[in-house]
């Protein structure tokens, strides 16, 4: 879809404060260097596989001002949603996984995988 473009600058915009926006800004640049087109995968069985921890930037941005804090700030930071917040966006229907298990979150991420893909072999990773 040739809006995804504009519909991430509005997003970024709108939504500067939050540590989802690294996140999916993230995820755009993986499908830029893999030579995908953002909306290729839209409707696949492809899962998104999160490995976040703390909500230090949560802190760090609100820590001297906490008149910043808006609606959004909860829901725009915390790990629990980052993965379906990547799926929703991007129309992936694969499983949505966000991991915390502090300094392990990487290899346990990536260590779900193997079984989801017996159980699925439909299941792409990003």
């Amino acid at each position: 879809h040739p809006f995804l473009p504009i519909l991430l600058k509005v997003l970024l915009s709108r939504f500067p404060r939050y540590q989802q926006r690294l996140l999916l800004e993230t995820a755009w640049e993986a499908f830029e260097h893999a030579g995908l087109p953002a909306d290729s995968l839209a409707g696949s069985a492809t899962g998104v596989f999160v490995a976040l921890t703390v909500v230090d930037y949560l802190r760090l941005i609100y820590r001297h001002d906490l008149r910043r804090i808006d609606s959004y700030c909860a829901t725009g930071n915390v790990a629990n949603i980052a993965a379906g917040r990547l799926s929703y966006f991007f129309g992936l229907r694969g499983p949505a996984l966000a991991v915390d298990t502090a300094c392990s979150s990487s290899l346990v991420a990536t260590s779900s995988l193997p079984p989801l893909r017996k159980a699925s072999h439909a299941i792409s990773p990003i």
